[in-house]
């Protein structure tokens, strides 16, 4: 009786480490088989020291060129940047072909890390080990996290060269939407019968 007791308590006790190991949640880029947690991109909030939402200027000026020499804003009255770092560019070994930003109103809205497509799988395995899996899978190589804050999606279609991840400011992303739902009504009222009509 007392060798049965000693032997369901071992076990008992190997079981309760084994479940608190398994909980520790994983930090890094980078672990081998293991899952992170959805929270670490909500923590993270961007990539490295861009973070999402922060104004452009607290990042250095000299490491920011307009991406294609475009120093036009886009249709969302957006500016879009280049990150020229060599540090940024790599991740877990890898070494991204672009670190981009897209700011608006100084803010930053997205942080676009572009890569080989053949490196898609190591960068997924690399987001699962610190967000986990992915919360959304609209299509082949298709991968989305989404959290209240922040969004990442990553991407790499065998059609293309280039593979991107891009996190997302959810704040200034819903503000996006809004104003381009504002763009479209006000284009939709000058279209109605009676303003055609005046003019």
């Amino acid at each position: 009786m007392n060798t049965f007791y000693k032997i369901y308590s071992r076990l008992c006790k190997s079981l309760i480490v084994a479940c608190i190991v398994c909980s520790l949640p994983t930090t890094g880029f980078g672990q081998e088989n293991a899952f992170g947690c959805l929270d670490a991109l909500r923590k993270d909030n961007g990539f490295k020291e861009i973070k999402l939402g922060a104004d452009i200027s607290k990042l250095p000026e000299y490491k920011l060129y307009y991406l294609d020499n475009d120093d036009s804003l886009d249709a969302d009255s957006c500016f879009k940047f280049e990150y020229r770092d060599q540090d940024i560019r790599v991740l877990n070994g890898l070494l991204l072909d672009l670190v981009g930003v897209r700011t608006y109103h100084k803010k930053v809205t997205n942080i676009y890390l572009f890569f080989k497509r053949e490196d898609g799988y190591k960068i997924l395995q690399n987001f699962e080990a610190v967000y986990g899996v992915c919360t959304a899978k609209p299509g082949p190589f298709m991968y989305d996290w989404r959290s209240s804050n922040v969004n990442l999606s990553l991407r790499y279609q065998a059609t293309s060269d280039l593979g991107v991840a891009i996190f997302t400011c959810n704040a200034i992303d819903n503000q996006l939407a809004e104003q381009r739902q504002k763009a479209k009504q006000q284009a939709l009222a000058l279209l109605s019968p009676v303003n055609l009509r005046s003019m």
